[in-house]
């Protein structure tokens, strides 16, 4: 209950408070995300910034007990085109109200061992509590199959964000399954579009209602 209290009176979330504390012992930290990404079929392009009372956590990167600390940025930027077609899919704009899009960077990445740098790089998840989808950022990988997989799984991600909103959340083994076969669904018309395979606007097919009918 404390800590609820402390942060209704500070107006600042868990990770604001436990940044404030982390900031007492060093300025090295990433205010910025700014990245552009080339993979085989897709290349995405990432803007952001932190907090002024910057968010900084420690989370888990694989389930061997792998963790590391990083800081939120808010993303005001995530555009994918498709490398042939030069078609765009704006993923703030079909981010649903009052989810937002997130990045992590590595704080102190020189300190971290390999083993850390190369669970971060292709770090993803979608948060459905704190509504968040967020994504690893400042890791040059130079993998180009793994920039690909970065722009698959956002795209499914924002667009999981977007049924919760519309739909619900599932609430048993039927629901879920439901929630999974129309988002694979619609993020392959997303992902046709994009491709140029179909004449239609993926940013229109993302933002496509689930209650309706494909």
């Amino acid at each position: 209950m404390e800590d609820k209290k402390e942060i209704q009176i500070t107006g600042l979330n868990e990770r604001q408070i436990f940044g404030m504390e982390y900031m007492q012992y060093t300025t090295e930290v990433n205010r910025r995300t700014e990245e552009v990404q080339h993979g085989n079929e897709f290349k995405y392009e990432i803007h952001g910034k932190a907090k002024d009372d910057p968010e900084i956590e420690i989370i888990s990167l694989n389930t061997e007990g792998n963790t590391t600390t990083v800081v939120y940025h808010d993303l005001d930027k995530f555009v994918i085109t498709h490398t042939k077609s030069g078609k765009l899919l704006d993923v703030i704009a079909i981010t649903p109200s009052g989810w937002s899009q997130k990045s992590v960077d590595l704080i102190s990445p020189e300190y971290k061992a390999p083993e850390t740098h190369e669970d971060f790089m292709t770090y993803q998840q979608i948060d459905v509590p704190q509504k968040e989808c967020v994504i690893s950022a400042g890791r040059n990988i130079g993998n180009k199959k793994l920039y690909d997989f970065i722009v698959k799984r956002s795209i499914w991600n924002t667009l999981v964000a977007r049924f919760i909103e519309e739909v619900g959340d599932p609430l048993n083994k039927e629901g879920i399954q439901g929630m999974r076969d129309s988002v694979l669904y619609r993020r392959q018309e997303v992902l046709d579009a994009l491709e140029g395979k179909t004449n239609e606007d993926p940013q229109e097919i993302a933002l496509k209602s689930y209650k309706v009918n494909s």
